[in-house]
């Protein structure tokens, strides 16, 4: 047995060894499963002989991305259930916490030594006392809880019917990089220990969860429920992820969040959860994604939200009402009731928890997310002394002793920064060594699961062209889904006023949330956009009404970085200008059909016309005022009935689209309106370009143009002749590609381009004669 596993093929060898090891026969009849690591939804392959008889098969469905399996237990061989277990030969444990690594050493160190170990993947490990084999389950079950307590181990492993990976398989959770699972000799291996010797070593440790393992579970939704959704997300988001090093808490403290939540926002709650985890050392989606669907199909043993706001808080919700003056601290440290009138360092630490000095603004931030100067920072977090030096000297100024103390000061960071892809509070380095303060906190989104005809059959009547829909459909969806995953194009939705734009911009507004959502006049973007663009910090998403640039090409230049790049200089009025995270998407709107202008080979806007164009187009198509008023009347809004019931149905449409993170293209798609969003964007040159090639006037022939056609043109009609930089631009714009040199008469300086990039040069004169 090798200690170090291998990322490659299999390893008979290994297998063989763990098999005899642990039975004390290599032919031993075993239960074999192989199991899907990616889908935990397809039904495993049990298999059930000697290793012999079954690697060939179990190698083939490792390959095939499975994972191998064994029961550790001896069976009957008629079923998988605790029944059908007639013998267990070994105590272990599964070490896959943070401590796994210290925890293996500190098995190693323990008396009676454990035989094996198995590597199941890097950094977590199985270790395994082999016994003498015997059937008393419930003394088994006894032992294992003692040795999940002892060791930090996951608390599932006491099921006396458990399967662990079988080494010399490959672990395939990652089957771009699968890793060997191996098996090494431990102090006690050749020996079996008796249980009773366990029993002594681990007299005086208490069982893990108290027997709380095998307390009822109870279902998703029927638990303890929070005052609302928010209040459970704000009571998770204070409990600091990177301080839970026991999966039993952690465990814990999901099943508590979960039925905290309203059952209708699961899907939101899930995406905090995942968010909540990231500052975890060893976070690993795959696993929060199994924990969270085994408490969502089995329920959890923990209540919910007295559990939750204890573990946030240090109390119940009944002690905090209780408490003199709690409420105004709850947002403190848990223990803060507590204190004494004098804080000391360690206890100042807590008092001013999750809050950070911005030193380029010169204010904190405090963990509700606002800006306090020293003046209302002290009004705030005063009411105590605070231990500020080692003499023990003292101060009752809340901000002398967050920013100055000798012994403790709030963590300090020059910027802020505002990117969704990182937990709130996270503070990162640049290459300069300036540190950020990740500013941005999930937004909490009601939605509700309904019937979402009423806003798609809305869309179809906007846009009866099925791909046109299912192109606008992804793209709201993706940010909805993935707030602040930058995508590098934008839709232009065009069509006649009054065919219900609004119902987009009011869905969107909801889906994105109100802080994070932002509508930039037109007139802002042209007037003040080049220049000062401090409106654009920590948004997720801009929607313009009315856009047209007409001649305008300095709008268009300045609206492409803001469509395009993640970071960006941004300058508030009366604020320096700074580099600053542009997480942020955008939808515009416009009645013109030349409101921005693109070219063949533009990639960022992705154009959508509507064809309803008129009052008479909109009056044919049924869209009268009694189908908008139903339509509205069902969205809701503080205008409508004061619900929100037809938004947050198709928020949850949209929250639960088949689409992937970064799935949508790099490039605008093409839409059916792409060709005449083309030509309504030709500009005069562009324009007379095209009317020669179309009546095939000399020069403009067989997919040619010549700039001596073009001139000539120019002259007829009273027109400067283009520089050769413009026109190379806009017949580049139009595909077309300088092939060189062509003499035409007299005139020697005339340039020819060709539709057709290897075209020869002869071939011009060949397309322009009259035949």
């Amino acid at each position: 047995m090798n200690e170090t596993g291998e990322i490659g093929k299999q390893d008979y060898k290994q297998a063989q060894a763990f098999v005899a090891t642990l039975t004390g026969d290599v032919n031993t009849v075993m239960d074999f499963r192989a199991i899907n690591e990616t889908d935990r939804t397809v039904p495993g392959i049990p298999r059930r002989g000697t290793l012999a008889e079954h690697w060939e098969e179990l190698c083939h469905w490792n390959n095939q991305g499975y994972g191998i399996y064994c029961v550790i237990a001896e069976t009957d061989g008629l079923g998988k259930r605790l029944e059908n277990v007639t013998r267990l030969r070994a105590h272990y444990i599964d070490l896959d916490g943070i401590d796994a690594v210290q925890q293996l050493e500190a098995a190693k160190a323990f008396n009676p030594a454990p035989s094996f170990a198995v590597q199941s993947s890097p950094g977590k490990y199985h270790v395994y006392w082999l016994i003498e084999p015997h059937n008393d389950r419930d003394r088994f079950t006894l032992v294992q809880r003692k040795l999940v307590t002892r060791f930090n181990s996951d608390p599932s492993i006491i099921d006396i019917a458990r399967i662990l990976r079988l080494p010399g398989t490959l672990h395939m959770k990652n089957p771009a990089s699968p890793t060997l699972v191996s098996c090494f000799q431990l102090a006690g291996f050749g020996t079996r220990a008796s249980t009773g010797v366990l029993e002594v070593a681990l007299w005086g440790v208490e069982p893990a969860h108290g027997g709380a393992l095998d307390a009822p579970r109870t279902p998703i939704g029927l638990g303890e429920r929070a005052p609302s959704t928010a209040d459970a997300v704000g009571m998770l988001q204070r409990i600091d992820v990177a301080t839970v090093t026991d999966r039993n808490q952690w465990v814990a403290i999901t099943g508590a969040f979960m039925q905290s939540v309203a059952p209708e926002d699961l899907n939101h709650a899930y995406q905090v959860f995942q968010h909540w985890n990231l500052p975890y050392p060893g976070n690993d989606p795959a696993a929060n994604v199994k924990v969270w669907n085994d408490i969502l199909q089995n329920g959890t043993t923990v209540k919910g939200w007295s559990r939750l706001h204890k573990e946030a808080t240090g109390l119940t919700p009944q002690q905090a009402r209780l408490m003199p003056g709690v409420e105004s601290v709850i947002s403190l440290p848990a223990n803060a009731p507590g204190f004494g009138p004098i804080l000391n360092p360690q206890e100042c630490a807590q008092w001013f928890d999750g809050c950070v000095l911005i030193s380029s603004e010169g204010k904190i931030r405090t963990p509700k997310g606002l800006y306090s100067g020293p003046e209302k920072f002290n009004s705030e977090y005063g009411g105590k002394m605070f231990i500020w030096d080692a003499q023990g000297k003292i101060t009752d100024e809340p901000w002398k002793a967050a920013t100055r103390s000798q012994l403790w000061t709030v963590p300090k960071v020059e910027f802020t920064c505002f990117r969704p892809s990182q937990a709130e509070g996270q503070i990162t380095q640049d290459e300069l060594g300036r540190r950020f303060l990740n500013v941005y906190k999930p937004a909490v989104i009601n939605c509700r699961e309904g019937d979402a005809s009423p806003w798609l059959n809305h869309l179809a009547k906007m846009f009866p062209d099925a791909n046109d829909r299912r192109i606008l459909i992804e793209y709201l969806a993706h940010n909805v889904k993935y707030p602040g995953h930058k995508v590098p194009w934008a839709p232009l939705i065009q069509g006649a006023e009054g065919i219900g734009k609004n119902a987009i911009k009011k869905l969107m507004r909801h889906a994105i949330g109100k802080m994070y959502f932002y509508e930039p006049k037109a007139k802002q973007l042209n007037n003040s956009g080049s220049k000062f663009n401090g409106w654009m910090e920590n948004k997720l998403f801009f929607m313009v009404d009315e856009i047209k640039t007409d001649e305008n090409r300095d709008l268009v230049e300045v609206l492409k970085p803001f469509i395009t790049e993640i970071e960006m200089e941004i300058e508030g009025k009366g604020s320096n200008q700074r580099m600053g995270d542009t997480p942020g998407n955008w939808l515009f709107f416009s009645n013109h059909k030349d409101a921005i202008p693109i070219t063949k080979n533009g990639r960022r806007y992705c154009i959508l016309y509507s064809p309803l164009q008129t009052v008479e187009d909109i009056a044919a198509a049924g869209m009268g005022q009694r189908y908008f008023d139903d339509l509205y009347s069902w969205l809701g809004d503080e205008a409508n009935g004061g619900h929100f019931t037809g938004i947050e149905i198709v928020t949850h449409y949209l929250m639960n689209y088949p689409v992937e993170r970064g799935g949508l293209p790099n490039r605008a798609p093409v839409t059916s309106s792409t060709a005449e969003a083309i030509e309504e964007s030709r500009g005069w040159l562009e324009q007379i370009i095209a009317e020669a090639v179309e009546t095939g006037r000399t020069g403009f022939r067989g997919g040619w143009v010549s700039t001596k056609g073009v001139a000539e043109i120019c002259r007829e009609q009273g027109r400067a002749v283009p520089s050769t930089k413009t026109l190379n631009k806009a017949l580049s714009e139009q595909g077309y590609h300088k092939i060189g040199r062509v003499k035409i008469g007299a005139d020697r300086d005339s340039y020819a381009y060709s539709v057709n990039r290897n075209n020869p040069i002869f071939n011009y004169e060949v397309a322009q004669r009259i035949i």
